[in-house]
């Protein structure tokens, strides 16, 4: 948002940030802001819950400088930043998707590789350093790795909403796995962003921004998902 709104709007903003535009602006905020939130959640190592609770913190604070950003631009700035910060493709180009693939075709290979520990590190710290897991290490490469494919996803098309909440349970209940399967999420991820523009621009009289179909559609799905967990655990 800083890069949109300093840079004058536009999605190149080559004098801001190291002639990379959005794409480098997006890693570099990424990775700062996971690095505050891994560094104020470290206390001897890193508990969900702390890493949750800091998490919160940081992303209202950013919330704030990003409301006080677009009070100060102009309209005509502030207007186009917004419709960014609700996720949209309308302003998407082959320029936006090269460094998306390219992204891709390094992170993702190591995600899925990385990726098979994660059920050991759901035995506990204790149980996977016996079994040979560096969980320190392992713990700091997948935060890293999920990091950076966020930030090129999110320089891409804005943070498209509730998309990651949904489509991993999706993906757990079709492949019927203790968790979500990584590539079969990624793909859902993909058609359902992409159902969600066509029918943004299909259904309506003038274009929605995708980030509000997805959210429409993800809400009530989580909402459904919450009230269906809480019956289970009543049992």
């Amino acid at each position: 948002m800083a890069a949109i709104v300093l840079g004058g709007g536009t999605y190149s903003v080559s004098s801001i940030v190291l002639s990379g535009g959005i794409p480098v602006a997006a890693t570099i905020g990424a990775l700062v802001a996971a690095a505050v939130v891994y560094g104020l959640g470290w206390r001897g190592g890193v508990q969900s819950y702390r890493l949750i609770l800091v998490g919160i913190g940081v992303s209202a604070t950013l919330d704030a400088v990003t409301s006080y950003l677009l009070v100060r631009a102009k309209i005509t700035i502030a207007t186009a930043a917004s419709q960014w910060l609700v996720g949209s493709l309308s302003s998407t180009s082959w320029s936006s998707v090269w460094p998306l693939l390219i992204v891709a075709a390094v992170a993702v290979p190591i995600a899925l590789a990385t990726s098979a520990a994660l059920g050991i590190g759901q035995l506990g710290d204790e149980v996977a350093t016996g079994v040979g897991l560096a969980v320190q290490r392992h713990r700091l490469l997948v935060i890293a790795l999920a990091v950076v494919l966020t930030a090129a996803a999110v320089a891409a098309a804005g943070p498209v909403g509730f998309v990651a909440f949904v489509v991993p349970q999706v993906g757990l209940r079709l492949a019927g796995t203790n968790r979500p399967p990584l590539l079969l999420a990624g793909l859902l991820g993909a058609a359902l962003v992409l159902a969600a523009d066509l029918l943004s621009r299909s259904a309506f009289p003038w274009q929605v921004p995708v980030g509000i179909i997805t959210t429409v559609i993800g809400a009530p799905y989580l909402i459904w998902l919450l009230i269906r967990h809480r019956k289970e655990m009543s049992r």
